[in-house]
């Protein structure tokens, strides 16, 4: 399992529409759990489609994670071709107690893309936002069942996190929590979007 290393940059190239699913072997469960590393995340034309899914595991019980030390780039001049990202918890088997989450340092830029979290009452879909300078948040920030299964984690430390887009879609995507970890004293900007 290549778990990536933080200097090492994922871009999306070439014609056609492109969908990758990243999935942890399971391999390392327990502790420390599955843990992938990158650093920037790009889409580097407007040739098609972009979906990056995060998925459970299929061999453990265990939670696991995506770090991004830098930025998400995914902001194209078509806005139907801008970065789509899934955080898909629930896997082959619903309630088991998992969580699978993605963890960003940099800041984020999806156009009109989305952050798709997906979770149940017993596996959380997480956005961790851990960055050590202030952060910037463009596209809206779904969840696939309302209220339940997602969750957006602040822990900026004194830094601000600023959501340009929509956290949560009233009536039927809303996220569950909204958690601020203990020592983080900065603030969040939410938009009137």
């Amino acid at each position: 399992t290549n778990k990536g290393v933080a200097t090492m940059d994922l871009s999306f190239e070439g014609a056609g529409n492109r969908d990758l699913t990243i999935t942890p072997d399971g391999a390392a469960a327990g502790s420390p759990n599955d843990a992938g590393f990158l650093r920037n995340i790009t889409v580097a034309n407007d040739n098609g489609t972009t979906t990056m899914t995060i998925a459970d595991s299929t061999a453990d019980g265990a939670a696991h994670k995506l770090l991004v030390a830098g930025n998400i780039s995914g902001d194209v001049a078509t806005d139907a071709n801008d970065l789509r990202i899934v955080v898909n918890a629930i896997g082959t088997a619903a309630g088991d107690n998992e969580a699978e989450t993605l963890e960003v340092k940099g800041n984020i830029d999806l156009g009109v893309g989305t952050i798709t979290l997906t979770g149940d009452a017993s596996d959380d879909a997480v956005l961790k936002l851990s960055g050590a300078a202030d952060q910037a948040i463009e596209g809206a920030i779904i969840s696939t069942t309302d209220d339940a299964g997602s969750m957006v984690i602040i822990a900026n430390g004194a830094n601000t996190a600023t959501f340009a887009s929509a956290v949560g879609v009233s009536g039927g995507a809303g996220v569950e929590h909204l958690q601020v970890l203990a020592a983080t004293q900065g603030s969040a900007t939410f938009s009137a979007a």
